[in-house]
């Protein structure tokens, strides 16, 4: 199995796919992810281990009540999620929002409710 275990590598992952918006998320918590089930099957492995990265390096946090883990690399934070209709409860999204459309506050992310450039040109 492939394994991301420094920075460096996790950051030439990241940087080095696309990213979807999340559109049905904008106006609440505007953020991008790549999903398991649409990406190539030669990135699978890389997906993993970069979820499991940000697993192993990440923070505990909260987004309202749900506790994860949040890994920040450069201007993006990331989390991990599994998809609500996979019964193993795998691993299968990672999520990367923009750190300035947000605020960190006793461990809790809350959005600015201010959308960036990038983030506007997303939703046209």
């Amino acid at each position: 199995m492939e394994k991301i275990k420094t920075k460096s590598k996790f950051d030439d992952y990241v940087n080095s796919v696309g990213w979807t918006f999340a559109k049905t998320y904008a106006l609440k918590c505007p953020h991008y992810y790549r999903h398991i089930k649409a990406i190539p099957d030669q990135e699978k492995p890389l997906l993993i281990a970069a979820a499991q990265f940000i697993r192993d390096f990440g923070f505990k946090g909260y987004y309202f009540t749900r506790p994860d883990r949040y890994y920040i690399s450069g201007q993006y934070y990331y989390w991990t999620m599994f998809h609500y209709e996979d019964p193993g409860r795998e691993i299968s999204i990672i999520n990367r929002a923009e750190v300035e459309e947000y605020v960190l506050i006793e461990r809790r992310w809350k959005w600015k409710g201010s959308f960036s450039i990038p983030v506007l040109k997303a939703l046209k």
